[in-house]
């Protein structure tokens, strides 16, 4: 597991900006415990928290503000502009 720190600016109504995401995180989502994750690829949702693919990397960002209207919600894939 690759873990990645970022800036811990994510409050219970926002999520950590994309500017502070790694190179290959292209999805980010809170689990029911308000951490923040960043994945490489789509992860899926388990029972409290969203579960990465196999061989896929991800990283950590801690928030400890729980999304109030809940963690499935909360997965956003990455947008890339030209």
């Amino acid at each position: 597991m690759s873990r990645y720190r970022v800036k811990p600016k994510a409050t219970k109504t926002s999520s950590p900006g994309w500017e502070d995401a790694p190179p290959w995180a292209n999805y980010k989502a809170q689990d029911s415990c308000g951490d923040w994750f960043w994945y490489e690829k789509e992860p899926h949702p388990g029972h409290r928290s969203w579960v990465p693919r196999a061989g896929s990397r991800y990283g950590l960002n801690k928030c400890d503000k729980p999304n109030p209207w809940g963690w499935e919600n909360t997965l956003e894939q990455r947008r890339y502009t030209e």
